[in-house]
């Protein structure tokens, strides 16, 4: 598990402010004069995933994502003098990460209250700003529920306690591999530029993206997704702000009828089948019966025998590139250093080509099936209770 980073190591060069930043009107306010004016009733949120050496940009705005937009661009500051004013605010909110507040004045002469509240990552570190700017003296909206997770590759390293309640349902995550984390959802947008975050040959640093998941009391929540990745091979990580739009005005999502049909595709006994991106050689989706015990391998990382490795090096490559369209493939597997290796039988099919690849894999255990992969996991001997 790699160590969280401090803040010092990050340093990304700023970009330089364009004319498309700027409001179309900067000599005056905006506004009229009505002191409710100036009152918006949602947050603003400013990340600042990679440190205080990034400039912080917006990523969700009058309850609607943006695409790491600069904060000259905010809807929330109703003229560049108060636009102007977030940066530092922003940078003195994380130094002390605790909530502050400053006073300015309009040209109409309303005085405006600018609030900055931190939204710290798992290791008490500012990822993240809410921003509320507003006349002196209204009442300001309810805060968002925003939160931060990390994952190291595609594990999930840890998350803090927003968003575990808004992508775990206040489970502790830590060690959750990305099938898991991705089953949880009901629907998760732009898939295949996530995983290029991931990718061995060509990855991309930033992605956003909607989802939707339900949550224990059944109720279906919109969630706004933005991370940054950094690092190279299987020491890359990324960082995400989760943001719980649900009662944004922004529009419901769609059911994602090609999610729903492989959770129900009717499948052997003692089979999975398998989606692996063959651009980050990782498994991202894992289906099985219920009640079988090979549906418990979807929340572990399997460690596959040395003697293998090259062997699924070379087919994902193969497959990558275009030169292979199926296999078939004899593999070792285990979950843990002391565990006996367990055999996998597996036909490998390219389904799709182009920037992100895939592969989906119809997988058998060769007997005898082991009764509980991981000892003392709680899934894992529910699972096995249920196949007894």
């Amino acid at each position: 598990m790699a160590a969280p980073s401090s803040d010092s190591a990050d340093n990304e060069s700023p970009r330089p402010v364009s004319p498309v930043d700027m409001p179309t009107q900067i000599n005056r306010c905006q506004h009229s004069h009505e002191a409710h004016d100036h009152a918006p009733q949602y947050w603003a949120i400013a990340e600042r995933l990679n440190g205080s050496g990034q400039d912080p940009t917006v990523v969700l705005d009058s309850g609607r994502p943006r695409k790491f937009a600069h904060l000259h661009r905010v809807t929330i500051a109703p003229g560049l003098g108060i636009a102007q004013r977030l940066g530092p605010l922003i940078a003195r909110c994380a130094a002390m990460r605790r909530m502050v507040t400053e006073r300015a004045g309009m040209a109409c002469g309303a005085p405006m209250e600018i609030v900055a509240v931190p939204v710290p990552g798992p290791y008490g570190d500012t990822r993240a700003v809410s921003l509320w700017a507003g006349a002196a003296g209204e009442p300001m909206p309810p805060l968002p529920a925003v939160g931060i997770v990390e994952c190291d590759a595609a594990v999930v390293v840890a998350a803090c306690p927003t968003a575990r309640a808004i992508l775990f349902d206040g489970q502790f995550p830590e060690g959750l591999v990305l099938p898991e984390m991705l089953s949880r959802f009901d629907r998760f947008d732009d898939r295949s530029d996530f995983l290029a975050l991931l990718s061995l040959h060509n990855p991309v640093d930033s992605w956003i993206g909607c989802a939707t998941r339900t949550f224990a009391d059944g109720t279906t929540h919109r969630l706004h997704i933005a991370a940054r990745a950094s690092g190279q091979g299987i020491t890359r990580s990324l960082r995400a702000v989760v943001c719980d739009i649900t009662n944004s005005e922004s529009a419901p999502a769609k059911p994602d009828m090609y999610s729903s049909a492989l959770k129900h595709t009717p499948i052997l006994p003692g089979h999975a089948v398998a989606l692996i991106d063959l651009s980050s050689m990782v498994v991202h989706d894992w289906v099985a019966n219920k009640g079988d015990r090979i549906g418990g391998w979807r929340h572990h990382r399997p460690l596959l025998h040395p003697a293998d490795q090259a062997l699924i090096i070379e087919t994902c490559h193969e497959m990558r590139v275009g030169t292979r369209a199926d296999a078939r493939i004899c593999a070792r597997v285990r979950f843990d250093p002391s565990d006996q290796w367990i055999t996998l039988e597996s036909r490998w099919t390219r389904i799709i080509t182009g920037d992100q690849p895939q592969a989906l894999v119809d997988i058998e255990v060769v007997a005898p099936v082991p009764a509980s992969v991981v000892d003392h996991c709680p899934w894992c001997e529910e699972i096995a209770d249920e196949a007894a």
